[in-house]
């Protein structure tokens, strides 16, 4: 499912030391940033992410072994 590949695709760039944006999540999945946003909000309905308030960005949610690292997606 899209949804899984979206957070898959943030998770593994976090833990390669990038930051992606919806531009490069949207490329890298071959899918338009209005479907990268779409599958975010999921993702956040889901309890998988956190919308960073204040700021427009997204937080991965704790996962065991890992730490919350905050995705700031200023585009």
């Amino acid at each position: 499912e899209q949804v899984e590949e979206v957070y898959h695709c943030i998770v593994e760039a976090i833990e390669s030391g990038a930051m992606p944006t919806q531009t490069e999540i949207a490329g890298e999945l071959y899918i338009s940033r209005r479907e990268v946003r779409r599958r975010l909000i999921v993702l956040e309905t889901l309890g998988r992410i956190t919308h960073i308030q204040g700021k427009i960005g997204y937080q991965v949610v704790k996962r065991a072994g890992s730490e919350n690292v905050p995705h700031n997606d200023t585009e």
